[in-house]
């Protein structure tokens, strides 16, 4: 049994990635460095714009800016985007 420790960060869940790509398939998931660690966050943070319009590569799901060549922000929007599953904490 393999267990990933949640972790809040400014108010949001994230978990490790060298311990989710352990247990899923976390491509084309941006990861964020928190604390010299590289993070995934659980569910999709909110964005005080949209980038509808723009060229500026976006998270296909809701539509937050992105750097290349990611294509989610978060876990959840990636389960989404797929329709594998729909991620609740």
């Amino acid at each position: 049994m393999t267990v990933s420790q949640v972790r809040r960060y400014v108010y949001h869940d994230v978990v490790r990635l060298d311990d989710l790509e352990k247990l899923i398939n976390c491509s084309n998931i941006q990861p964020y460095t928190i604390n010299s660690a590289k993070v995934i966050f659980l569910n999709q943070r909110p964005q005080s714009k949209s980038c509808k319009g723009t060229t500026a590569n976006a998270c296909y799901t809701c539509d937050r800016i992105l750097q290349e060549p990611f294509h989610f922000c978060s876990l959840s929007c990636k389960g989404t985007s797929e329709g594998n599953v729909t991620i609740t904490w």
